[in-house]
């Protein structure tokens, strides 16, 4: 599977999420075990704001969760201009962005 499919198909689930959480193991299934480097290529090369939440669940094991908050910005703004108010999900309350 190349990169860019499953850089596509995580994205792809990011957004069916509708701003919901996506588990990391599901990342995982459909994006390859690679996946953190594709959320790595959406937040760095194509600017899309990507949450990272983490919980420790009982037994000390870790959970980590990924949500999308924004797409980037049109390629036709100037980077000078002021940023997107709204994000993809308006409705959703504010969160901590974790950018990598």
């Amino acid at each position: 599977m190349s990169h860019t499919s499953q850089r596509d198909r995580i994205l792809r689930r990011l957004i069916e999420a509708r701003g919901d959480e996506v588990t990391a193991p599901e990342l995982a299934r459909i994006g390859g075990l690679q996946f953190q480097t594709r959320i790595y290529e959406l937040r760095h090369e194509f600017h899309f704001q990507i949450e990272n939440r983490t919980e420790r669940v009982e037994g000390g094991q870790v959970h980590s969760f990924y949500r999308l908050v924004s797409a980037p910005l049109p390629i036709t703004e100037h980077k000078d201009s002021r940023a997107i108010e709204d994000s993809l999900f308006p409705n959703q309350p504010e969160r901590h962005r974790d950018d990598g």
